[in-house]
């Protein structure tokens, strides 16, 4: 029996991560939260890391209702004790880590004169540090299983200066150079380092900061 070729196409499509497992941090909500969707869609295995208990539990049953099971960690990107054990956590339920999307991230507004010392401290921490950490644990993982896709959501805003964002610019733009370094780092070692960076997307990082 012939099948169009969009039948055929969907198919790939939706087991082309078939049996992979993947790491998506910030994923109780916004960006991370749709990319791990996307992903159990397309097959994978999804871990899910994020600081709020509560939206880990929220997302956890939101996706349990449409089919999809997810092993989520409660923990803070930047306190490399607590992504140790989000990372072994996610381990020992997933096996090998095939891919990690280090999504999560804050925002923080102003000039250099209005910008707190501990907000600058905050947002480097887990905007810069989080990325720096997480790779720092799964890499090595990657490297024994001899693949792996890392994907930093980084932004346009590490692209370019803005007024008022020098904090939240300055993030990213490390985000964009770390991941070109990390990318040169292990190229002929099989994993493959990339970053994305959106514009403005209606999330509840931004709809909270549009309030403010």
């Amino acid at each position: 029996m012939a099948y169009p070729l969009s039948t055929g196409i969907d198919r790939v499509i939706h087991t082309r991560f078939h049996g992979k497992s993947v790491i998506v941090t910030g994923g109780a909500s916004g960006i991370g939260k749709a990319t791990a969707e996307r992903f159990l869609e397309e097959g994978a295995r999804v871990a899910i890391f994020d600081i709020s208990k509560e939206g880990c539990l929220r997302v956890a049953n939101e996706f349990d209702k449409k089919g999809h099971q997810i092993f989520t960690a409660t923990g803070d990107v930047s306190n490399r004790t607590q992504v140790k054990r989000m990372v072994k956590a996610a381990v020992k339920h997933l096996g090998a880590i095939d891919v990690l999307f280090n999504n999560a991230g804050i925002l923080v507004e102003g000039t250099v004169e209005q910008v707190a010392e501990e907000d600058w401290d905050r947002i480097m921490a887990i905007n810069v540090k989080g990325v720096f950490l997480m790779c720092k644990e799964v890499v090595p993982l990657m490297l024994s299983n001899g693949q792996g896709a890392i994907v930093n959501n980084a932004s346009c805003s590490g692209l370019v200066g803005d007024r008022g964002a020098i904090a939240y610019n300055t993030s990213k733009g490390a985000v964009v150079l770390m991941t070109k370094c990390l990318a040169l780092d292990y190229a002929d070692q099989g994993i493959r380092v990339n970053c994305v960076c959106p514009g403005e997307i209606e999330t509840p990082m931004f709809r909270q900061e549009a309030r403010s």
